[in-house]
């Protein structure tokens, strides 16, 4: 279930397929940073979904982890019927020797992904929302 990493990176990195005019002759990619940050590197990443800094170095790479992972790409319905993700798998939008290295790139030791990471960060729009749960919750008590 684990492929090679640095093709998982590049499909991480693509946006291509599924657009009006994209050519289905090319692979299509996962885009991921759309959603995700993933490397302190990159400038620009979405934060709609989780960051995914240090996954598997939080996580490891145990065989569990990895059909863990490699479901939740391919369609993460199956954990959460209202999750926001695509179902990459399970749509045809990524075959399954892309999830694969997708999960490479999030699981092998040697991925940058995986080793490089030493912090962990929040979006601040959920930390935000996380100070004013907090808040709410100690007003309640309080009363």
């Amino acid at each position: 279930m684990m492929g090679d990493w640095k093709k998982g990176e590049a499909s991480a990195q693509s946006g291509f397929g599924q657009r009006v005019g994209d050519a289905t002759t090319r692979p299509n990619g996962g885009n991921c940073y759309a959603c995700h940050q993933m490397t302190k590197k990159e400038l620009s990443y979405g934060t709609l979904g989780p960051s995914l800094l240090g996954y598997g170095k939080v996580r490891g790479n145990s065989l569990a982890m990895v059909k863990y992972t490699y479901e939740k790409i391919y369609n993460p319905h199956i954990y959460s019927g209202c999750s926001n993700m695509p179902r990459f798998g399970h749509n045809g939008i990524l075959t399954p020797e892309q999830i694969a290295d997708a999960v490479a790139l999030l699981l092998d030791p040697k991925s940058e992904k995986t080793t490089r990471v030493t912090s962990f960060s929040l979006p601040i729009r959920l930390i935000s929302f996380m100070n004013a749960s907090i808040a709410s919750e100690t007003y309640i008590s309080r009363r």
